[in-house]
């Protein structure tokens, strides 16, 4: 099949590979978040009161943790998405307008969704520090690393998208994530949550590796998956 330069839209791309619009992606992305991560807090609130029978307050720590673990399980579930010519629409996928294109939009719709859609569920951990609800690390600055660490860690985990073997992709990219995470909040509990000229680079760094992964992914994806 001939590929030709795609005159399909970013978010017409995002359309052809869900099923549904970009922004109802982006807010059913962020309510799923914000839902599970409040029902996790309110579960092991609820635990602690049973097993201490009065209330103890969770350490902030805990909970930047745990919201980077939601974090990136929203940015990680896009990326081990397939339209390979076996799994079900693969074949359609390969006969759209703009075809190989058109699947690249897709794809870079995707970082944008997943993106947004974190802002969305860390502004929602920095509402709820401010107002007094929980505290998540050290209120907006965690926030703003934590954005910056789980895109770091997806910039990373990236390049593992051109390993063959599927098994071995995804415990590469779990793993890079693991400890991108983890460093990420170590360090904000280091620095006390404050965004200084560190995160500055890092997040100078992650939008240049972004762009190199994604790149190298797609251009490894045309050769080996999207003809054969």
């Amino acid at each position: 099949m001939k590929n030709n330069k795609s005159t399909v839209s970013y978010p017409n791309a995002y359309r052809i590979y869900t099923g549904r619009s970009f922004t109802n992606g982006v807010i059913w992305l962020s309510i799923a978040s914000v839902l599970l991560f409040s029902s996790m807090m309110l579960i092991m609130i609820l635990l602690m009161y049973i097993d201490n029978d009065n209330a103890q307050e969770l350490e902030p720590t805990f909970g930047i943790t745990i919201a980077s673990i939601y974090g990136s399980m929203q940015v990680i579930m896009r990326m081990i998405t397939l339209y390979d010519k076996s799994m079900p629409g693969g074949k359609f996928f390969r006969t759209v307008k703009g075809g190989f294109d058109t699947y690249a939009k897709a794809q870079k719709a995707f970082i944008a969704e997943g993106a947004i859609s974190l802002i969305v569920f860390c502004s929602f951990l920095a509402i709820i520090d401010a107002i007094g609800i929980m505290e998540i690390g050290d209120g907006i600055g965690s926030c703003i690393i934590l954005i910056i660490t789980i895109f770091l860690a997806r910039a990373i985990a990236s390049f593992s998208r051109v390993i063959n073997n599927s098994v071995m992709r995804m415990i590469m990219i779990i793993f890079v994530f693991f400890v991108i995470d983890l460093l990420g909040v170590l360090q904000i509990e280091a620095f006390g949550g404050k965004v200084g000229f560190l995160h500055v680079v890092l997040a100078i760094v992650t939008v240049a590796l972004t762009i190199i992964s994604e790149k190298a992914v797609l251009h490894n994806y045309r050769i080996k998956y999207w003809n054969n």
